[in-house]
């Protein structure tokens, strides 16, 4: 479970970086100065956010793969939380492309005459983007509950008779450890109010 939630996380954090980069959105503008003109509009540029979502994703998988214990959990759930972050960005931008195009292409120009975003549609890269984030929310998932299995199995207690596990018979004790314990023994006695000697 832990080899696929790996694959799924890596898969999807490159799916989503490669897709990020890409055209989202391919809008026809009203140019004051140049007229009707078609132009593309990358995911990076339609929601600046993403960038960040990326950063933290990626920092966020360098503690899974660099830690144990508390911090994994904790690396797990920022690592959520910037996915679903990253996933409400991108439904966003493919909901009015246009709206979101707007604040990216609609600048002054050098005369103070701004263009205007007419119609505009988006292109299939925010949807494999949304597909890299699920992919990425599936892998953690696994990873999840591969670690919660693994912390859920008992471990093996050491034996505590003359055999260990397995039948191997325990290693003689050494003549300082068997001193120690017999002096560790005659100071128990005392602290009883026994008297070692008899």
């Amino acid at each position: 479970m832990s080899r696929y939630g790996t694959l799924l996380l890596g898969l999807g954090l490159l799916l989503s970086a490669v897709a990020g980069s890409r055209v989202w959105a391919r809008v026809t503008v009203q140019d004051p100065v140049l007229g009707l003109q078609t132009r593309d509009v990358a995911g990076s540029a339609l929601s600046p956010a993403l960038s960040a979502c990326a950063l933290v994703a990626l920092a966020a998988t360098l503690v899974l793969v660099l830690t144990r214990g508390r911090a994994r959990l904790s690396g797990l759930v920022v690592l959520v939380g910037s996915a679903l972050w990253a996933a409400w960005l991108t439904v966003q931008a493919l909901r009015d492309p246009v709206a979101s195009a707007r604040g990216v292409v609609t600048g002054p120009d050098l005369d103070g005459a701004a263009a205007e975003v007419l119609r505009g549609g988006a292109t299939m890269w925010p949807w494999i983007c949304l597909a890299g984030i699920v992919l990425v929310l599936a892998g953690t998932a696994c990873l999840a509950w591969a670690w919660l299995a693994t912390s859920r199995r008992p471990s093996a207690s050491p034996s505590t008779g003359p055999l260990q596990r397995g039948g191997a018979a325990t290693p003689p004790l050494s003549d300082a450890e068997r001193a120690r314990r017999a002096n560790h023994d005659a100071w128990k006695d005392l602290s009883d109010g026994r008297d070692p000697t008899d």
